[in-house]
């Protein structure tokens, strides 16, 4: 009877808030901003920030929203399409993803000053401004694939670098190393107290090994913003910003080869035998609750 993995499966979550980073590439990723904006600001390059009258300065000029000379609502959709470009030993594998998604949202109303009549309607207070919005300043959405033909090493090596020296007794139950030992991928070696990969990478019998990993999620945040405008001339805004982040990647991994076959007791029959296993992994970051 043949007694060898066909399937390895293994989830790992990662959770963290929006300060912490569990990842040294969560750092990098959630460090880059691009202030979700109207269609008429995209169409200027986001130049929001220098520029106001505009639904994108809730976010990013508050005090642009005293340029506003009524009441408006806007709400900007967004197309985006990824694409990956792999080189794996040689092989080159290209993958596309396409998202629709809400870029900005937003409202303002507005309240101009009455004045009695004979004052100046051109000095002081002229108008205050409040306004809700949302943004969108950054989205995850990609997709990678790339795999190949590896004649030299299998994954298999990785779990038998990770299991070390420990005795097979003492592996950890459900750990990467002992479903690897308990599914004859590796082997100990008790004249020298280390493990060994059953799975065969060479010239004549490589492995097949193939990555799928797809991304989602984005950094958005809620906008609370209020301006004055001062004589045409002075114009104060201030913002409460509620940021949310959400990252989920979903990565599978699958190899397939030769391998040394097990009867049923564990012994060696001579024979080598298919086998094919497949490595889940899944990370997710968000806010704290």
């Amino acid at each position: 009877m043949k007694r060898i993995l066909t399937i390895l499966v293994v989830a790992m979550v990662a959770t963290t808030s929006n300060t912490y980073a569990q990842y040294a590439s969560d750092a990098l990723r959630f460090s880059q901003t691009n202030y979700g904006s109207s269609a008429r600001f995209k169409g200027l390059g986001n130049a929001q920030i220098g520029v106001g009258g505009d639904m994108s300065s809730l976010g990013g000029n508050p005090a642009g929203l005293g340029l506003f000379t009524k009441s408006e609502f806007s709400l900007t959709p967004e197309f985006n399409q990824t694409g990956a470009n792999s080189l794996y030993l040689g092989q080159n594998t290209n993958s596309t993803k396409n998202q629709l998604n809400l870029n900005q949202l937003g409202i303002v109303f507005y309240a101009p000053t009455y004045k009695q009549k004979g004052q100046d309607v051109k000095r002081g207070l002229i108008s205050t401004v409040f306004g809700l919005g949302y943004n969108r300043n950054n989205d995850f959405s990609s997709e990678i694939t790339y795999g190949g033909l590896n004649n030299s090493t299998s994954i298999a090596d990785y779990f038998a670098q990770i299991a070390g020296n420990q005795v097979p007794n003492t592996l950890v139950e459900g750990s990467l190393e002992r479903m690897a030992y308990d599914n004859y991928l590796i082997s100990y070696d008790g004249a020298t107290g280390t493990y060994f990969p059953e799975t065969f990478a060479q010239a004549s019998q490589g492995n097949i090994q193939r990555k799928n990993e797809v991304r989602t999620g984005s950094t958005s945040e809620f906008n609370f913003s209020g301006a004055a405008n001062i004589s045409n001339q002075v114009y104060i805004g201030a913002s409460i910003n509620l940021v949310d982040i959400r990252y989920n990647s979903d990565a599978i991994y699958e190899e397939s080869g030769k391998a040394r076959e097990f009867d049923a007791n564990g012994n060696l029959t001579g024979n080598n035998t298919n086998y094919k296993l497949a490595f889940t992994q899944n990370q997710q970051t968000k806010d704290l609750e």
